[in-house]
């Protein structure tokens, strides 16, 4: 992207190395989407298979090995800094716009990072918690995550390798009184069921309890627009009906496929961070509804404003024609 396609004091800052999406990122992300992605399918295949086709002896010598490796398993793992990161980097073409150059310099704990949209799965929430936007951008931030999440294998451990929080009231407050960061997904599970490749949506008119606990705990909200990130998979269409049931159990049900026609593996898509001015108010323990309206319209004018600025230069133009729906 070029300095001269950027409004006057932004700010475009590259992450990766290399070429990009090389052929052995693309290799690199296909197969580790799969085993990360994938886990709930191939494991119970899996085990599938070793429940029929083999027999008792072989089942006690697995089960024992799967024990074994259960009580090796580290529980916790340091995968903010593992390399792997960098192939979904490069895979990503992965670039930050700082709408406004110095917003930053002064961002002190803490603030939470609110990210738009949420996208049917969250790659681009996902590479906030690791490699360079964890560092470069910002400080180590704590996602706040659904429950169901941490029952996931594999997903289980990156979300306790990032320091992970449910996305309850108590963890919330507790993490900003200890001065910690938080990255959110305001829309959550509602807003997978609108990545449907035509206008974007963002699901917030609603969503005003986090701006609630960021004045009332003295926190700054960060609004960022991840372009690309509702595309890196395909809704497939006609199960709309689906929404509520997923935003009852908090674990989705939308069917979806990526590149290749295949569900995990995601499109070969660019992704643009576009990182606004973050927001302050005054700390007020218990603020009325109406400055957590007025609070909560600034921040959703912020993310408008930002989708507006930049759709036309993200991705060659690509995303010029697509409107921004916010309800």
């Amino acid at each position: 992207m070029k300095a001269s396609q950027l409004p006057h004091g932004a700010r475009v800052l590259t992450l990766f190395r290399g070429r990009p999406q090389s052929l052995l990122s693309q290799a690199v992300v296909m197969a580790s989407s799969f085993t990360i992605l994938g886990s709930p399918v191939w494991l119970v295949a899996l085990l599938y298979y070793f429940y029929n086709r083999t027999t008792w002896n072989t089942k006690k010598t697995c089960l024992f090995g799967g024990f074994l490796a259960y009580l090796m398993w580290p529980k916790r793992m340091n995968v903010r800094v593992w390399k792997l990161w960098g192939y979904f980097y490069n895979y990503f073409s992965i670039q930050v716009i700082l709408d406004d150059a110095n917003a930053l310099q002064n961002l002190v704990a803490p603030y939470m990072v609110a990210e738009v949209p949420h996208g049917i799965f969250p790659f681009g929430q996902a590479m906030s918690l690791v490699g360079p936007l964890s560092t470069m951008v910002f400080d180590k931030l704590r996602t706040v995550t659904v429950a169901a999440a941490f029952y996931v294998p594999f997903v289980r451990d990156l979300l306790f390798g990032t320091d992970s929080i449910l996305a309850d009231k108590s963890s919330i407050v507790s993490a900003l009184r200890r001065k910690q960061n938080l990255m959110i997904i305001p829309g959550g599970i509602g807003e997978m069921f609108y990545s449907d490749g035509k206008d974007e949506v963002a699901l917030l008119n609603n969503r005003k309890s986090f701006i609630k606990l960021a004045i009332e705990n003295g926190a700054a909200v960060v609004p960022i627009y991840i372009f690309g990130n509702s595309g890196t998979f395909n809704l497939i269409p006609g199960f709309k009906y689906l929404e509520s049931v997923s935003r009852r159990l908090q674990i989705s049900f939308t069917p979806f496929y990526g590149r290749f026609l295949l569900p995990f593996f995601p499109n070969l898509l660019p992704l643009l961070y576009v990182v606004g001015r973050p927001l302050r108010w005054k700390q007020t323990a218990n603020p009325t509804q109406k400055e957590v309206n007025a609070a909560h319209a600034l921040f959703v004018s912020s993310i408008a404003t930002l989708y507006s600025r930049y759709r036309k230069i993200y991705n060659n133009g690509s995303w010029k024609r697509k409107a921004l729906q916010i309800i």
